[in-house]
């Protein structure tokens, strides 16, 4: 994966960075590699423009970016900086399993005690 931080820049304003790569670019580091890209777009007018230059770089099997058009006013208050709230990004990150997702949960239980249920 590339730098998270060259990522993030590279998106579209109208996402919001989750699960993985959200917190790769909320603490600076990554706990383990990861392959999938999870982002909420919040307007979808807007991040269609942004894809009409990109669409021939679109893969068209094992997708590994996960886009979701959310209309949520509270997710978009509580997101910083194009990234989701750290809940948010614990949240997501469980719900998208798979080997990278527990060093990724660790790491933020580790920075964010409070969330951990033990």
């Amino acid at each position: 994966m590339d730098d998270p931080m060259t990522l993030h820049t590279n998106l579209s304003r109208e996402v919001i960075l989750t699960a993985f790569s959200g917190w790769a670019v909320l603490a600076k580091r990554r706990p383990a590699d990861y392959s999938r890209i999870h982002f909420y777009v919040t307007d979808k007018t807007g991040f269609d423009a942004w894809m009409r230059f990109r669409r021939d770089k679109i893969r068209k099997t094992n997708p590994n970016i996960f886009a979701l058009d959310v209309h949520d006013p509270h997710l978009i208050r509580t997101s910083s900086g194009g990234v989701a709230c750290v809940p948010q990004l614990y949240v997501d990150t469980y719900s998208v399993d798979g080997p990278e997702a527990q060093p990724f949960l660790k790491d933020i239980i580790a920075s964010f005690p409070s969330l951990g249920l033990w």
